[in-house]
């Protein structure tokens, strides 16, 4: 996928998920839909991974003396991070609105961002460099 493919790509998911989560507080299919907030943390990993990469090719550096694609640990700590920052938001406004804090929701939600980043990584050829 050239770099361009891969900037619409982020850009109609991103609009999407933002979508998605709009109408699903706004028609309550959080609390009505069980398996909703699951779809929703997929496709936002799906979403975050693929702005990873994006960023991630988009800059041509030289990493530690060499011009070759980023590894995955530099692909993956943003994404870790946005993940877990999401949830400490998500607990800070759960917490703020009055709701009983669930540890397991949190670790699932985790778990399902991570898996959504890991399924669009596992789609590309990250290893090696781009030659577009």
């Amino acid at each position: 996928m050239t770099q361009s493919e891969r900037g619409i790509v982020a850009f109609f998911m991103a609009w999407g998920v933002f979508i998605l989560n709009a109408a699903g507080g706004y028609f309550s299919w959080y609390s009505s839909i069980w398996w909703y907030d699951m779809l929703m943390h997929f496709s936002g990993g799906m979403m975050i991974g693929t702005v990873a990469l994006l960023f991630a090719f988009s800059f041509h550096m030289t990493w530690f003396g060499s011009s070759v694609a980023p590894q995955y640990v530099r692909i993956l700590l943003p994404i870790i991070f946005a993940i877990i920052a999401w949830e400490l938001m998500e607990f800070t406004l759960s917490s703020m609105g009055g709701d009983i804090f669930h540890i397991i929701d949190s670790i699932s939600d985790m778990c399902l961002g991570l898996s959504g980043a890991l399924f669009v990584l596992s789609q590309t050829s990250v290893i090696e460099p781009l030659r577009q």
